[in-house]
């Protein structure tokens, strides 16, 4: 598990670093930001899933996108859920759009 600076994973699980599992046949996962399904045949040893989309958004898309789609309604769940992925910079200015995103 390499991590780049103090919260970006390069390798394996962009949530938590643990090694991803490939397995045999294709299955319905649900993206840990979107919270689409799709099919994969990967998730984490933790089963965290995260869709192509997502993996390839910035800060800015990743928390619209999220904002939208999510059916959370707590904010400090919310914030602290998007403040795992390694597009939010700890000080990064991605903060300033955060936390009215999360509270709207």
């Amino acid at each position: 598990m390499e991590k780049v600076g103090k919260s970006k994973h390069r390798n394996d699980c962009m949530i938590c670093g643990q090694e991803l599992i490939y397995f045999e046949d294709y299955k319905d996962l649900e993206c840990m930001y979107c919270h689409n399904i799709f099919k994969s045949n990967v998730t984490c040893l933790e089963g965290h899933y995260v869709c192509d989309a997502c993996h390839s958004l910035d800060a800015i898309g990743l928390i619209e996108n999220y904002c939208r789609e999510t059916d959370k309604t707590n904010p400090m769940e919310m914030a602290i859920e998007l403040m795992k992925s390694p597009s939010i910079n700890m000080h990064g200015p991605e903060h300033h759009f955060l936390v009215p995103a999360v509270l709207l």
